[in-house]
């Protein structure tokens, strides 16, 4: 038997809600890392595999559960510890308000965080915006790992060894960690005394890890059935100030996306005149349910959403699961003292179901329909004019040049 131990250090940048044993407790876990492992071994497979399909799928579980485990494969080849950490994490629990500079966040971080930061003052009932409805761990905080494998052969290594990286290059963990919470930042790969990778130091350095993790496949493959890397996948990075806060430029890139999907009210979005980019889809939903004959284009953004509290105002999976998670992913990074938004935009298959998916727009109750899904490539506009938004240097918030990773 051949084994191996690696030592692994990750930073959270941003605040961390990782679930604990209770609703009241967050804490880090390591099958919450695994976890995520995983779903990065898992995306980074997918180009690395040949053939059909269906033989690609069937190759990648197999060799997944092999690796990581499973009830019919066995015990994992890869043992996980978490390290005691050198300094005890600050909790900030449901009530406290998430604050940055001594005040509240602002809107656009408040906006990534639905769902477990109140998003606006609530006068009646004494909420205040920024408020938590989740516990989470205070960033910045270190997060030290032993990898113990065992009969691991080289492509197994390398694969897994990848997926450590990628995890802390473009990842994070935790509720919201696709929107830029939980963000974790790979900070060294050792063995014994020995060195095996460093964090990048400069934004140049970043785009060469990252490009090494990214497919050579030919441009016209086939899009992926699950959320994975592609010839298609596109990754910005956006960088801020020297110094500034990570919490701070996730604020600025929600700011941005608010500008460019919300309708916001009486005319405005964050003080400026509303953009009307989606116009379609709020004329849409102000019809009556029954006759609704399209979906909203902002579906691509992820489902399921709602455009009021009523049932008919609801849009989701139709009968293909219950939520979609969004193929665009916010990681906030550090090279040095400077932080950097990482924008990854991974499309895969939308629904399983592919285009003879369906969406539910309304509840079937209200009178509302299935619709057929946009064909890709169409579906995935949406998405891409928002990144061409974010490389513009025109855009309303000023932040560094942002630039495309090159493929």
């Amino acid at each position: 038997m051949t084994s191996e131990q690696i030592e692994v250090t990750y930073k959270a940048t941003t605040p961390l809600f990782c679930g604990g044993s209770t609703s009241d407790i967050t804490e880090i876990r390591v099958s919450s890392i695994k976890g995520m492992l995983r779903w990065w071994w898992r995306a980074l497979a997918w180009p690395r595999y040949e053939g059909s399909e269906a033989d690609k799928l069937h190759a990648i579980h197999h060799d997944e559960a092999e690796l990581f485990g499973s009830a019919v494969r066995g015990q994992s080849k890869v043992i996980l510890r978490l390290l005691p950490p050198t300094v005890t994490p600050t909790t900030l629990r449901v009530g406290d308000t998430l604050s940055l500079d001594g005040k509240a966040v602002r809107e656009g971080a408040r906006y990534l965080g639905y769902g477990v930061m109140v998003a606006f003052d609530n006068v009646d009932k004494q909420i205040k915006a920024g408020q938590l409805t989740r516990p989470c761990l205070q960033a910045p905080l270190e997060i030290a790992l032993e990898l113990r494998t065992r009969d691991l052969e080289p492509r197994q290594h390398a694969l897994l060894v990848d997926a450590v990286k990628a995890l802390g290059l473009l990842g994070g963990l935790g509720a919201r960690s696709r929107k830029g919470y939980g963000s974790l930042v790979l900070q060294a790969i050792s063995q014994g005394n020995s060195a095996r990778w460093a964090a990048p130091a400069s934004v140049d350095a970043l785009v060469t890890e990252i490009v090494r993790l990214l497919p050579s496949a030919a441009p016209s493959s086939p899009i992926p059935p699950y959320t994975a890397l592609s010839a298609r996948t596109r990754i910005l990075l956006v960088p801020g100030r020297e110094g500034q806060p990570p919490l701070e430029l996730l604020d600025l890139v929600g700011r941005e996306l608010m500008r460019y999907r919300s309708w916001g009210h009486n005319g405005k979005v964050l003080g400026f005149d509303r953009e009307e980019k989606f116009k379609d889809d709020h004329d849409l939903m102000k019809l009556p349910p029954e006759q609704r004959r399209a979906h909203p284009r902002r579906i691509v953004f992820g489902l399921p959403h709602n455009y009021s509290k009523k049932p008919g105002d609801q849009v989701g999976p139709g009968e293909d699961g219950d939520r979609r998670a969004s193929p665009l992913l916010i990681h906030l990074h550090h090279c040095g003292t400077t932080p950097v938004a990482v924008l990854s935009f991974l499309p895969a298959r939308f629904l399983s179901k592919g285009d003879e998916a369906t969406i539910q727009v309304g509840s079937a109750k209200a009178g509302g329909r299935r619709i057929p899904i946009a064909r890709d490539p169409a579906l995935w506009k949406p998405i891409d004019d928002f990144l061409a938004r974010v490389l513009d240097p025109r855009r309303k918030d000023v932040f560094g040049a942002a630039r495309e990773v090159p493929r």
